[in-house]
């Protein structure tokens, strides 16, 4: 056969390739998938992924006669080597519906339908329609902030990660007939006693899909205490975590004097 590459691949600790240089004229070997002996149906993922374990494959020297055969039995592999596994998720589906009328949507459409959409600007006012209050209603000072900071203060992502933290999931339903459960905006029993409702945290039901709102003096501190609980809150498996309960924090003398983290991007 003709010269060699002049390279060797040789697994080195971690996993990690390490090449070094041969002899120009030595042939290189490089670990070959089995496909490169045996056809694809018989060559099994988990050969494909390991192909230099005994068993399962073999080193072949690579030529320039036989380079592209590599390369086509290597992308022939890769490609296929989910098979099964997603074969079986597409007979899963189909228990469910009728495989056909896939063919209606693109994979961005199934997804929507399947998993509900983002929450982007145009969706909270959809969100304020499917709204319950409870102490509180829709033309208190402090909720029509609440609704300042979900369009215009927050962007996509925080407002994913506010349904997230309320919820447990961050898309909404498509429409407003498939929620399961409305929004509701409660009173913060806490804080009502305070003087300072700034001092607390905001209190978030992700079963109830309900978040015991402070009456927050401004949009600005409402925005630091809502972005820090859901920040530091964001799985549900936290939800008896002390800074998910609305718990009261006072600010030191520098956050008082606005020298804090609290100020930064707001």
């Amino acid at each position: 056969e003709g010269p060699g590459l002049g390279l060797s691949e040789h697994r080195g600790l971690g996993g990690e390739a390490v090449r070094r240089r041969d002899s120009v004229n030595s042939a290189v070997t490089l670990d070959t998938p089995r496909a490169l002996d045996t056809p694809r149906s018989e060559a099994s993922a988990a050969e494909a992924s390991n192909p230099s374990s005994e068993g399962t494959g073999f080193s072949r020297s690579v030529t320039f006669r036989n380079y592209r055969e590599y390369i086509r039995a290597l992308k022939e592999a890769r490609t296929g080597e989910f098979d099964f596994h997603t074969s079986a998720m597409k007979r899963g589906l189909g228990q469910v519906i009728p495989l056909d009328t896939l063919a209606m949507f693109t994979w961005k459409e199934l997804e929507m339908l399947v998993c509900g959409q983002g929450v982007t600007k145009r969706h909270i006012q959809s969100l304020k329609r499917m709204t319950s209050y409870t102490g509180c209603s829709a033309s208190d000072k402090h909720i029509q902030n609440f609704w300042y900071m979900m369009e215009n203060v927050f962007d996509d992502e925080q407002r994913a990660k506010f349904i997230s933290f309320t919820w447990g999931r961050s898309r909404l339903p498509q429409a407003e007939k498939d929620y399961e459960q409305r929004f509701k905006i409660a009173t913060h029993n806490a804080s009502e006693a305070s003087s300072n409702p700034d001092s607390f945290f905001p209190l978030a039901h992700t079963c109830f899909f309900q978040i015991d709102l402070p009456k927050y003096s401004s949009v600005s501190a409402m925005t630091k205490r809502v972005v820090w609980a859901m920040e530091s809150c964001a799985s549900i498996d936290d939800d008896s975590h002390s800074t998910s309960t609305g718990m009261r924090v006072e600010e030191t003398p520098e956050e008082e004097a606005g020298e804090s983290y609290w100020n930064e991007g707001f």
